[in-house]
């Protein structure tokens, strides 16, 4: 039996794949050299940067809360509009949101810089038109009762007229509510509103009227204060007329504001006469408030 022997394995291999071979392994080459790089750290989202930076200011975090109303994300299926869910997209608002609203509408150089339809571009609510209607309807009746009872001489009985606050419920509501409504119909009617992003919806109107009558809740308030040192009769008859005067320019005034542009941008031919039809309902509430609600109430003896 012949032995192993690795040399004669090795010359078979030899002649079996060649030369080429030994020559690759001879070669005087050196092997690739790995040149290790610093690793770039991802970049860290954009919202993990600014939590880290609002944290170390010490500030909120919570970007929701400073969201833009004109931002706010309508709900996907709210409904048909006979049905109360349908209503709710319009109550769900904060308070910044109703309280910025309320500054735009006292405040009659608000807005300035902004376009000409700043209020309308914000998403309208059912919710400050509702509650400042409803604030109004008993702030009337508590200026027009207080008055009277600080202008009462004493001992003589006062009579509490508790039919106003009916008389003013109407009157307030409907304009808030069913003037709007005549208007969004009239507008239809005029191939005005449906053309119009901001005058296509019933709620834009109403949110527009029912902010609007912010101001006349502060007329009451200046109503009650400066009568109370000024003499029966004459005087108090004239700030009612002041303040009668101030509450219709301001509120007004943020009704052609907020109405002028849409209105004349879908109809230049037709905008006065909507314009002017607006003004003139707008006279109208005021005499109405004026008559109904700023001037003494006389005492009754028995």
């Amino acid at each position: 039996m012949s032995k192993y022997n690795p040399i004669d394995d090795d010359a078979d291999t030899t002649a079996a794949w060649g030369d080429d071979l030994g020559d690759d392994i001879l070669a005087d080459e050196e092997p690739p050299r790995y040149d290790p790089q610093p690793e770039t750290p991802a970049a860290a989202p954009a919202s993990n940067i600014n939590n880290v930076q609002g944290s170390m200011a010490g500030g909120n975090t919570n970007t929701s809360s400073s969201t833009a109303a004109n931002q706010r994300v309508p709900r996907a299926n709210p409904g048909k509009f006979w049905n109360l869910s349908f209503y709710e997209q319009y109550f769900d608002v904060d308070a910044k949101e109703v309280g910025d609203k309320i500054v735009q509408a006292v405040n009659p150089l608000s807005g300035g810089g902004q376009s000409s339809t700043y209020f309308l571009d914000q998403p309208a609510d059912l919710y400050g038109p509702f509650w400042i209607a409803s604030t109004l309807i008993f702030a009337l009746f508590f200026a027009n009762t207080l008055v009277g009872l600080i202008k009462n001489s004493s001992g003589e009985k006062f009579s509490y007229e508790f039919g106003l606050i009916t008389a003013n419920a109407a009157l307030t509501y409907s304009y808030t509510f069913l003037v709007p409504g005549a208007l969004f119909l009239l507008l239809n009617y005029w191939d005005i509103g449906a053309t119009s992003p901001h005058l296509s919806k019933l709620v834009n109107l109403i949110a527009v009227y029912g902010y609007s009558q912010c101001v006349w809740v502060l007329i009451c308030a200046g109503n009650i204060i400066l009568p109370v040192w000024l003499p029966v009769g004459f005087w108090i008859n004239l700030v009612g007329w002041v303040l009668t005067t101030v509450g219709f320019l301001s509120s007004g005034w943020f009704l052609l504001k907020a109405l002028y542009f849409p209105v004349k941008q879908n109809s230049p031919h037709l905008h006065l006469r909507v314009l002017v039809l607006v003004l003139l309902l707008h006279v109208g509430f005021s005499l109405a408030v004026k008559f109904a609600f700023f001037k003494g109430v006389a005492p009754v003896k028995d």
